[in-house]
Parts: structure tokens; sequence; C-alpha cells
């Protein structure tokens, strides 16, 4: 994309200078596909099951975070509080749980 913005720049060598540094951030696997995801012989269910742990994950975190937040609110008497902190929290923990699920299915494991 880097490319197309210095298309008209006349200097040989800083585009060149780009077209190296994208193909160094884009070469994953070192077999032609460049930019291609590496490809598992995985089953097409795999995936499937993926997205539906980080829907269940992210979608429980916030049920979690509203519903305490909530009954937190209605205990101490402060309203909007608890419930934006609980929601915060709770959306960045099921963010971090997301990432480590998606790590650990590309890894291998």
């Amino acid at each position: 994309m880097l490319l197309y913005a210095y298309k008209g720049y006349n200097d040989k060598g800083f585009s060149d200078q780009i077209y190296q540094f994208i193909q160094s951030r884009t070469a994953i696997v070192s077999d032609g596909s460049c930019g291609k995801m590496r490809q598992n012989n995985r089953h097409p269910l795999q995936a499937y099951a993926l997205m539906s742990a980080i829907l269940a994950q992210l979608a429980g975190s916030v049920l979690i975070g509203v519903f305490v937040g909530r009954w937190l609110d209605r205990v101490f008497g402060v309203e909007p509080f608890f419930l934006i902190l609980g929601l915060l929290i709770c959306l960045a923990a099921g963010v971090y749980a997301m990432i480590r699920l998606v790590q650990h299915f590309y890894s291998g494991e």
C-alpha cells in the first residue's frame, strides 16, 4: 500500500527501500507465499470452533462486566460508575483472553 502512495516519487533508492521494508514485513513464510497466512493441515471446522470460542469469550466477558457492574451500582448507590468500570475491565480481560486463544490456535499446540 505504501508503494501506491509513493508511486510518483522519482528517487529509485527510496522506493526500493520502501519495497524491501514491505517485503520484510509481509513475508511470513519463505516458500513464496508472501503475505499469506501459513496453511496448516487443519480441518475447516477448527476455524468455526475458533470463531465461536472468540465470540463466547467476548460476549461472556461483556455480559459478566455489565451484570456485576449493575449489581455493584445497586449495592453502593452510584448508578453508572461500576457499570462502566466493570464493562471496561471485563472487555479488556476478554480481549486479552481472545489474543491468547488465537496465539494458542496458531502456535500448533
